[in-house]
């Protein structure tokens, strides 16, 4: 969580613990959460926008994240905008960095805890919580069949083995064929991936893919999916 209002995380904490198999982590600024962000493990984050009276530090976070999870190949945390905020352009800009908006309201640090009831009445915030966690465990999924799978952390592994090590454009390319099974990827978008450009008629994205298939192709006691190329379209993971 990152807020600067101590009491209000205080209040928030006990909202959490009375639910149970949460734990809270905060930071009082972006800076120091950007500085200490890669050493936890996180299923959300929670981002107040207006720190230090400024938005620009909500924001600059929650654009840092998305820029390094991508830079890492890290899958992507969900991410709770919970704010006193209400204006549209920053509601906008929060879907736009794929974030969930939740409005702080009423429920101040004073009121927070004594209005909730687990009973009676379910915290917003801690309902959004839950979706968010329940659509990260669907979205990784994706990434998981028989023994191939690619951790939270960018780091794919086959049988607990690390697969694919320092071997960036297939680890990239096998990223993005996970992601949109049973989907056919266009080479265009492959080569976006891998290179972060179209690279033309060339045969550096018809290498890689040969390079990938002979590794999963090596892989035992057998090849968890193959690769299917379809003429003049592009690419599609088949899970075998």
């Amino acid at each position: 969580m990152i807020e600067d209002n101590i009491a209000f995380v205080r209040s928030f904490r006990k909202i959490l613990e009375a639910e149970g198999n949460f734990v809270l982590q905060d930071f009082q600024s972006a800076d120091r959460a950007m500085k200490h962000y890669w050493e936890g493990d996180f299923d959300v984050v929670i981002v107040d926008l207006q720190l230090d009276g400024s938005r620009n530090q909500g924001f600059d976070f929650m654009q840092w994240l998305r820029r390094e999870e991508k830079k890492r190949m890290h899958l992507p945390v969900p991410i709770l905008v919970l704010t006193s905020d209400t204006s549209a352009g920053s509601i906008a800009k929060c879907f736009g960095l794929d974030g969930a908006y939740v409005p702080k309201g009423h429920n101040d640090a004073e009121n927070l805890v004594g209005e909730y009831s687990k009973s009676e009445r379910p915290e917003p915030a801690v309902e959004a919580i839950k979706s968010l966690i329940r659509r990260k465990k669907s979205y990784e999924s994706k990434f998981s069949h028989r023994g191939l799978e690619l951790t939270p952390k960018g780091e794919f592994k086959y049988n607990s083995s690390p697969f694919l090590k320092d071997k960036e454009k297939m680890r990239r390319i096998l990223h993005c064929l996970m992601e949109n099974a049973p989907e056919v990827v266009s080479r265009r978008k492959l080569e976006q991936v891998a290179w972060d450009a179209a690279i033309g008629e060339g045969n550096n994205l018809n290498t890689e893919i040969n390079k990938l298939r002979d590794a999963i192709a090596e892989l035992n006691p057998a090849p968890p999916v193959a690769i299917e190329t379809h003429r003049g379209t592009g690419y599609q993971l088949i899970l075998l």
